[in-house]
């Protein structure tokens, strides 16, 4: 991440997060309601010091039924504390006793009743508080940071945890795309293909930061609706596609790789395939597998931000639609590193 340009100068203030585990807090917000009955049980469970896929597993033992019959939204980090969604299809089963799940790693906050799984992206938006502590630099510099980020957004690069450890997801991906072959466990090729999309994405991105063109709109855009997944190609560039893209209306979007026209013309498009042809072992890989191609906004937003710096602490609280990174945000704040 740190060879990508910044939407402002790279930040020169630099602290440490998730010091302490809660020093890293999120919360996963559905965005719409459980029906209250149906075979799948929905968990609100708050986690310390766990990585998602282990608590999944240990409520799938629990419940005695089989991995697959657990769902959640997405992984969330492991040094942090985190409140997340899971389901569990309990259909011909008796119901345990969910509170005796709890631990000193684990609490059962809330237990609803669903009559569908809970998919992988089935939320709204992520809410977090994050402490960064041993700041050094100019709190002034960084207020003022705060401030033109709260105004303009940030670019939407995924962060590095979706790569893997010394880009290890895209190593596999390569590994998977060259033998041409589909691997046993798909929770795994999902991973991969997802790594694959997000490089090919973050360098379609870096270079419309590069040109200052990440939160503009370029005539052959694709436009992305705030809030939701509906795009339109951008035809020509008038003072409603301006304010509307100034207003956070709309966005403009990036490519994750695929079967299917990118939708892009003129300039955006000519852009994404040089950076197709740069990665097309990538690329080519992901037609051959066939997975779909779709947009991703190449600009978020922290809503609600809100921050106190004293005593050499950042303290933040905010929240971010689902799928965005917070270190991504941090990234354009702070030079930070983790305990």
């Amino acid at each position: 991440m740190q060879r990508f340009p910044y939407a402002l100068e790279k930040p020169i203030m630099r602290g440490v997060i998730k010091s302490q585990a809660s020093d890293f807090f999120v919360a996963e917000q559905l965005g719409f309601s459980l029906h209250g009955e149906g075979t799948h049980v929905w968990l609100y469970i708050e986690k310390k010091e766990s990585n998602t896929s282990w608590v999944a597993e240990h409520i799938a033992k629990y419940a005695a039924v089989k991995p697959v019959a657990i769902g959640f939204a997405g992984l969330k980090d492991r040094q942090a504390v985190t409140r997340q969604w899971f389901s569990v299809n309990m259909a011909g089963k008796a119901e345990p006793d969910w509170l005796a799940l709890n631990s000193d790693k684990l609490r059962v906050l809330q237990v609803e009743r669903h009559d569908k799984k809970l998919k992988r992206g089935g939320l709204s938006h992520n809410q977090f508080e994050i402490v960064v502590r041993d700041l050094t630099g100019d709190a002034q510099m960084l207020s003022e940071r705060l401030k033109k980020v709260q105004l303009m957004g940030f670019p939407n690069y995924f962060g590095p945890q979706r790569f893997g450890n010394n880009n290890s997801n895209i190593n596999q991906a390569l590994v998977l795309f060259r033998s041409n072959k589909p691997l046993r466990k798909t929770r795994k090729q999902g991973i991969y293909y997802s790594a694959a999309r997000s490089w090919i994405f973050n360098h379609v991105l870096a270079q419309r930061v590069s040109q200052k063109t990440w939160d503009q709109a370029l005539v052959g855009d694709v436009a992305m609706l705030d809030g939701c997944q509906s795009v339109f190609l951008i035809e020509t560039l008038d003072e409603t596609v301006t304010q509307r893209m100034a207003h956070f209306d709309i966005h403009p979007t990036g490519p994750m790789w695929g079967v299917g026209r990118q939708q892009s013309g003129h300039e955006p498009a000519s852009i994404e395939a040089e950076i197709g042809k740069q990665y097309a072992d990538l690329a080519d890989g992901l037609v051959r597998q066939g997975v779909a191609s779709s947009r991703r906004s190449f600009r978020a937003q922290a809503r609600s931000l809100d921050w106190l710096i004293n005593d050499q602490t950042l303290r933040l609280s905010f929240t971010l639609d689902k799928g965005c990174y917070a270190t991504t945000l941090l990234r354009e704040l702070i030079d930070f590193g983790e305990s």
